[in-house]
């Protein structure tokens, strides 16, 4: 591979630029709409670690919702439902109850 970046010097500075430059590189923007749930306790930590590393973060989400808050770490845009937060919360008893209520498949 070196006989081929010799023969080629303007590639090879080219090259070396674009590597030091990378370091200098500021952080993104980023427009997370996550779901609720497990899967938001996974992507706040992704987020965690990309705001820690430069990263504007904006996340959009249900103003009633069961696990997304407010961090140091990212901005977060709530958007109007048609239900409450008490209704959510009973419907998602609700269905944990009847869930667990059921017994497992297996039997």
């Amino acid at each position: 591979m070196a006989p081929v970046l010799s023969a080629h010097p303007h590639a090879m500075a080219t090259l070396v630029l674009l590597l030091s430059v990378l370091s200098l590189a500021a952080g993104g923007k980023l427009l997370v709409v996550p779901m609720d749930g497990s899967h938001w306790l996974s992507m706040r930590e992704v987020l965690d670690g990309l705001s820690q590393k430069g990263h504007e973060i904006v996340v959009v989400a249900l103003e009633t919702n069961l696990h997304i808050k407010q961090t140091k770490n990212f901005v977060i845009k709530m958007y109007p439902v048609p239900f409450t937060q008490e209704e959510m919360d009973g419907n998602f008893q609700a269905f944990l109850q009847e869930f667990f209520e059921e017994g497992s498949f297996l039997e």
